[in-house]
């Protein structure tokens, strides 16, 4: 079964197949000026050594190198260096062929398309050619000219290169462009999630306080998550000072924190259970009921008390 390779093993096998058609027609200019090294440009091998040398460094760079763009815009950089030095060394290095050179870029950079690199490295090299022969001698011959004819492949290498480059660099910006809009669209949903669960929980508090019982409400660590407007009533506390606070920390709700101690710790439900406190020097007598909060498992994710005040009950301290 044949394997599909990713965009980043993609990248890297177009990347590696290009720079080898570079090093195989550095070669082969090598070989054709073979004579011309060996007499004194020496320094020519040590710079094939490097092309070759640095085609292995980017084989074995891990796939993970490749994702994006930043790494192949240094190659391409680099590869320029090269087959300017190349051309320079090796071939016919002029005005006319380094304006060639970046007018394929430029050209590379606005198709955005591979498909066309060959159709650009074609007319730049028609119109390199024109130039050469409309600056040259009646008599000249291409021809007799190899160092000239040599450059052509230059161009395809760059138009190949560039097109890739700038292709890649547009299915990214056009990949951010839907990410962007997808975060937003995103964010858009979750605002209106956070305003929806916003209000079903004002709804709830609202629900809670229109209650003649005071609720209290506990979550599975004992922290009160629920006062109600009632209690505030019979204790006398605003519920800023009991939300979010461990019900072991709060003493004025005495025989009510041993009612939800007992359900907590003790398993023991409360029903109609009356309890005398005393607030601001006055006792009251209330009847509290406490329950288990479970979720659809039937496991225990919370604590309720229900508390009733016996107005007729209610005695001054003398």
């Amino acid at each position: 079964m044949e394997q599909i390779l990713s965009e980043t093993q993609l990248r890297k096998k177009y990347i590696i197949y290009i720079r080898s058609i570079l090093t195989l027609i550095i070669l082969l200019l090598s070989i054709y000026n073979y004579a011309d090294i060996i007499d004194g440009r020496l320094y020519i091998i040590f710079y094939i050594c490097i092309v070759i040398a640095s085609n292995f460094i980017f084989i074995y760079l891990p796939e993970e190198k490749y994702e994006g763009i930043n790494l192949h815009y240094v190659i391409f950089l680099l590869d320029i260096i090269i087959i300017s030095l190349a051309a320079y060394w090796l071939g016919n290095m002029d005005f006319k062929f380094f304006m060639m050179m970046f007018l394929t870029v430029f050209i590379c950079a606005l198709s955005k398309s591979v498909k066309l690199s060959l159709v650009i490295a074609v007319v730049v090299n028609i119109l390199y050619l024109f130039l050469i022969y409309s600056f040259a001698d009646e008599n000249f011959d291409i021809t007799h000219s190899v160092n000239v004819l040599l450059n052509i492949p230059f161009i395809f290498i760059i138009s190949l290169h560039g097109s890739y480059l700038a292709e890649k660099a547009n299915e990214d910006l056009l990949e951010k462009e839907k990410l962007k809009k997808s975060n937003l669209l995103l964010s858009k949903d979750i605002k209106q999630l956070n305003e929806e669960v916003e209000s079903i929980i004002n709804f709830t508090s609202r629900v809670y306080d229109s209650f003649t019982e005071g609720i209290i409400i506990l979550d599975i660590n004992g922290i009160v998550r629920f006062f109600n407007r009632e209690c505030e009533i019979i204790f006398n506390r605003r519920r800023s000072k009991v939300i979010n606070f461990s019900i072991s920390e709060i003493d004025f709700l005495q025989g009510v924190k041993e009612a939800l101690f007992n359900l907590r710790f003790k398993k023991i439900i409360s029903i109609d259970k009356e309890v005398i406190i005393k607030v601001d020097g006055i006792e009251k007598i209330l009847l509290i009921n406490t329950a288990f909060i479970r979720d659809n498992s039937q496991n225990i994710i919370g604590y309720l008390c229900t508390i009733k005040l016996t107005f007729d009950k209610i005695k001054r301290a003398i």
